[in-house]
């Protein structure tokens, strides 16, 4: 298992999941690249996104396509509600990675903070 966490000043949890779909939609590889700067390739191609990343010990590329009923252990984080589930799969159909994109508000670290 393995744990990101990002923070983005200026847009909700629905706005930026929103933004995201938008780039896988229209192909905006250099969007998809800069949001996950360890791809070194994430092409929108047959209703998902081609990826290749390092995995164990070398780069690998498989199919990640996004969806709802995605079973991942401990999901359901209560400060994370819009959520996005999709499952990695290689060239001949094996699975072998699911996904959980979680996205919430956090907290004010100040009082002028947004």
């Amino acid at each position: 298992m393995a744990v990101t966490e990002m923070e983005n000043d200026g847009i909700d949890a629905d706005g930026f999941l929103t933004w995201c779909q938008g780039r896988l939609a229209s192909a905006d590889r250099g969007a998809l690249l800069a949001a996950e700067p360890e791809h070194y390739l994430a092409d929108s191609a047959d209703g998902g996104v081609e990826i290749t990343e390092t995995i164990g010990s070398g780069p690998l590329c498989f199919l990640l396509t996004f969806h709802d009923g995605v079973a991942i252990e401990g999901e359901g984080h209560e400060t994370y509600p819009v959520r996005i589930g999709g499952t990695g799969r290689l060239a001949d159909g094996t699975e072998i990675a699911r996904v959980m994109r979680e996205f919430g508000r956090r907290p004010r670290a100040h009082p002028w903070a947004p």
